[in-house]
């Protein structure tokens, strides 16, 4: 019996919502499949899924964390691609409910949804009941559905069963669950100072407000997302991008074919780089060393490549010049887990455990398994560390030692913001 059917207003949680895909398994797992274009195609939708995260965490990264859920299959490979930015967190499908630590993220990004068999249901609604459900194969029915959205009811189709007590089951299990992960961000709690965007990568009409409705092609990374996603920096010159980025196409072609393919179908390059990314870019003109070399551009995120002018002459080879322009004043949360204790906010990397080899360098993260190597110059009492990682270095910390242990290091109040290595004497 229906006792009361509340509606809370979540006036500061904006919700995306893709109406034309799952984002199933069966796109996204390439285990699950034998074909080798099948396979092929998998894992192009995972890599551009890993692309899209590392964009959506762009575009919080001013404000806090993101959260990404999805299935505990996809979140395994999502890791064995490469590692994600900073500030995102992933967690799997039935796996959140209950659990509050992620109620001040400023982004949630929902990816795929949970959805038994029809048998399944069938079998669990006769259990309860002591009827017999007609069995449906070899899949549900689709019914006429209504997508709620901010500017009124939309038409939509969804998966139904025809037993009431089975649909009901379903629905639990499926929109249910997918209800319960929005709320691990407490939308119902934000406010002018800290909203939270939700984008739910999956056309399962929900019982809540949509502020906006996309196609899974408008979601498609463009060219700029895919080479900060892979380095942190983003070409204007194919050629150049084809040497810092050699793996990411199989020729000088194909490479000059995605760079024509993106100037003939989006906006302008500095505006896709700039109004959408809304991240703190850097722009840098720079040419080559050599006869025949051209001035151009190219788009830095700081806080992947803190030193862009060394960044491209390791990959370009010696530069002729390079000029940097100041980039968009952007003020950053430092990312810190809740679980680690003991750390101070100015830190960037978290890790339970910091412990000094005997050479210049600092792990940081679990003894069996360490998040990032660290180059540790020493700067009087102090040490100033970054990271080395596969995307690149770091932002710089100071770091000094703890009074009650002083072969601990923690990071100093007086936090380095993201500056180039030989600008650090400077700003001393």
């Amino acid at each position: 019996r229906l006792v009361a059917n509340i509606a809370v207003a979540t006036p500061h949680q904006s919700v995306r919502q893709v109406v034309d895909r799952t984002y199933s398994l069966a796109m996204l797992n390439p285990d699950g499949a034998s074909d080798p274009e099948e396979v092929q195609r998998r894992k192009n939708n995972l890599r551009d899924l890993w692309v899209r995260i590392d964009a959506e965490a762009r575009r919080v990264r001013h404000r806090g964390k993101l959260l990404v859920v999805v299935q505990k299959r996809i979140e395994e490979a999502l890791h064995a691609l490469g590692p994600l930015p900073a500030n995102v967190e992933t967690a799997h499908h039935n796996a959140v409910a209950g659990r509050d630590e992620w109620r001040d993220v400023a982004g949630l990004v929902l990816v795929g949804r949970t959805i038994p068999p029809p048998g399944s249901v069938g079998a669990m609604a006769e259990a309860l009941s002591g009827s017999h459900v007609p069995l449906l194969a070899p899949w549900y029915q689709r019914a006429d559905a209504t997508r709620e959205t901010l500017a009124g009811a939309e038409l939509a189709e969804a998966d139904r069963h025809p037993d009431p007590l089975a649909e009901a089951i379903r629905w639990q299990i499926c929109e249910g669950e997918l209800v319960q992960i929005i709320g691990r961000g407490r939308g119902v709690n934000r406010t002018d100072a800290n909203p939270l965007d939700v984008l739910v990568l999956c056309d399962v009409p929900l019982p809540l407000p949509v502020a906006e409705t996309v196609t899974s092609a408008s979601l498609d990374p463009t060219l700029p997302e895919r080479m900060l996603a892979e380095g942190g920096a983003a070409f204007e010159n194919s050629g150049h991008a084809l040497q810092a980025y050699p793996g990411m196409w199989p020729s000088k072609r194909a490479v000059e074919q995605a760079f024509y393919r993106e100037r003939c179908t989006t906006n302008p390059y500095e505006r896709v780089l700039i109004g959408e990314c809304r991240a703190p870019l850097a722009r840098a003109d720079y040419q080559v060393a050599g006869a025949g070399q051209r001035p151009t551009v190219a788009w830095f995120d700081l806080l992947v490549v803190p030193d862009p002018e060394a960044w491209l002459a390791d990959r370009l080879g010696t530069l002729a010049w390079c000029r940097m322009a100041d980039p968009p004043a952007v003020e950053l949360v430092p990312v810190v887990p809740d679980c680690v204790p003991g750390l101070v906010p100015e830190a960037v990397y978290p890790g339970p455990v910091m412990e000094l080899p005997p050479a210049d360098m600092l792990v940081i993260g679990p003894r069996n398994r360490p998040l990032a190597m660290i180059e540790a110059p020493a700067m009087g009492p102090f040490i100033g560390a970054r990271a080395v990682t596969s995307r690149g270095l770091g932002p710089w910390l100071l770091l000094s030692r703890r009074r009650d242990d002083p072969l601990a290091l923690v990071p100093h109040p007086a936090f380095l913001p993201p500056i180039p290595r030989a600008r650090v004497s400077d700003r001393e």
